[in-house]
């Protein structure tokens, strides 16, 4: 069990602000309507707290520092362009890590099991907002990813303002899957909690039309196939299965994916499970066409940039569909650096210190999808796999003690 030694004068006012920076981020409506210097203020406090009640250890800094590279890179690179802006934006992201980072060292069971509630709840009801949000206006939760002078600022205020998440937010909940279908194995919360939170997630993830979301949200199913504690092996094992499977039944897959599009509702899904299936039956060239063939050319845009400065980088026409690709063309080999960088120490600060817990593989599985998104997607997801995530582990690790305990 952690022990509590935070300042009593501070922890109400402390657990407030970090419940209101959360849900300034799973709750769009609330993130719209908060005034900036009221953010502001709650970030300041926060840090204040930490570092003036010195309540962190003395490398936390040191371990949050290569987590941000990629930002640093953005920042060292735009020049004295939008600098405030850039910083600004680096301490909110920094702010995740370091909050975890002291709740692991000086929360009780109390505080862990309130912010537990209070985070997975938040996305529950931006989930149900979302779900409710994309039958209102379908399409809505793909025209967020838009930038909002392209959608408009009246549209862009309406569907913040109906709460509904964004192509970060979708990305989020595919990251929770894994963990929920834990809850749901291992019974640490009332399975009928568990499976209704899933269920939630699962109806808004089809519901956004994110095709990529959709896929990896399948495989994570695959869970369910194996034993509750499981292990790197059990993880590795299911890839390897999966991996085998996928080559030998690649036509059979193509077809299943081409009759699933006749069936789905969502034009933009059904093009893209169509081209998908297209290109498993008849090879790339199927791909210079559609929906996916115009994604590989996004991509294609990043390497070709990449290419031309493969150093240090410099060139801004990247594809912009790419975490991944995109770093490399807009920095070169040190976005490489900065992104294995970060990816490796998010896993080794976050994922490996529970290498020997029941749940590690499904903290495993998590990453896994973080790292596969990176190449897929332009977003990190840093705020979910830096604090989220880490705090269903503090969650599972405070109901395994609890159990030992009443043994």
């Amino acid at each position: 069990m952690m022990d509590n030694t935070t300042n009593k004068g501070f922890s109400s006012l402390f657990l407030i602000a970090v419940v209101f920076y959360i849900w300034h981020t799973t709750i769009p409506a609330l993130g719209y309507k908060t005034p900036a210097v009221l953010f502001a203020g709650c970030i300041l406090f926060l840090y204040a707290y930490i570092f003036v009640k010195n309540r962190i250890i003395s490398n936390s800094v040191g371990s949050i520092l290569p987590i941000l590279g990629l930002y640093f890179l953005e920042l060292v690179y735009s020049g004295t362009s939008n600098f405030a802006i850039k910083i600004y934006q680096i301490l909110q992201m920094g702010l995740y890590p370091l909050l975890i980072l002291y709740i692991a060292k000086y929360g009780n069971e109390r505080l862990v099991r309130f912010l537990f509630w209070a985070v997975i709840g938040s996305y529950v009801f931006t989930a149900i907002t979302t779900y409710a949000g994309c039958i209102m206006y379908p399409g809505a939760a793909r025209t967020l990813a838009l930038p909002e002078e392209e959608m408009g600022a009246n549209i862009f205020a309406m569907y913040k303002m109906a709460n509904i998440g964004n192509l970060t937010f979708t990305y989020s909940l595919v990251l929770l899957i894994p963990q929920l279908i834990f809850l749901i194995k291992s019974r640490i919360v009332k399975r009928l909690q568990s499976i209704t939170m899933l269920v939630v997630l699962v109806i808004t993830i089809l519901e956004t039309e994110y095709t990529t979301a959709l896929l990896l949200m399948t495989i994570c199913f695959s869970l369910f196939f194996i034993p509750v504690h499981i292990t790197k092996k059990h993880i590795w094992g299911l890839i390897t299965v999966a991996g085998i499977i996928f080559i030998f039944s690649k036509l059979f897959i193509g077809d299943l994916l081409i009759g699933v599009s006749s069936s789905v509702g969502s034009e933009t899904m059904a093009a893209r499970l169509n081209d998908l299936g297209m290109i498993l039956k008849n090879g790339m060239k199927s791909a210079d066409e559609g929906d996916v063939g115009s994604r590989m050319e996004l991509y294609n845009m990043s390497i070709q940039s990449f290419l031309k400065s493969p150093l240090l980088g410099g060139i801004k026409s990247i594809g912009g569909h790419s975490l991944f690709f995109d770093s490399l063309g807009r920095f070169g080999l040190l976005g490489l650096a900065a992104f294995v960088i970060s990816y490796k120490k998010i896993w080794s600060e976050f994922y490996k210190p529970f290498s020997v817990t029941p749940y590690y593989g499904y903290l495993l599985f998590s990453f896994i999808l973080l790292v596969v998104m990176a190449f897929f997607n332009p977003k990190d997801n840093l705020s979910v796999v830096t604090f989220t995530i880490p705090l269903f582990t503090l969650f599972y690790n405070q109901q395994y003690e609890s159990s030992l305990d009443r043994q």
